[in-house]
């Protein structure tokens, strides 16, 4: 069995992402300026997130929706 392992819980608005590239930066901001990557890391399950976080950014998100083959190439990195 491959089971993902999930890199980061996340609750509070106001916690930091560890890695990616949005390293160092508050969920908050995040919010604000690219809520599809935060959709993108939970459909993933690369960062687990509080529910009120996923229904924030899936209000916020303009983007249309992706699939696996289609994400932007940067979109994954952890480091």
């Amino acid at each position: 069995m491959n089971e993902k392992k999930v890199l980061q819980v996340i609750k509070k608005k106001s916690d930091m992402f560890t890695k990616g590239k949005h390293k160092g930066k508050s969920i908050c901001s995040i919010l604000l300026d690219d809520p599809s990557y935060i959709l993108w890391l939970d459909m993933q399950e690369i960062v687990e997130f509080s529910d009120e976080i996923i229904e924030e950014a899936e209000e916020k998100d303009d983007s249309r929706d992706y699939s696996i083959g289609d994400m932007p190439e940067n979109w994954g990195d952890l480091d």
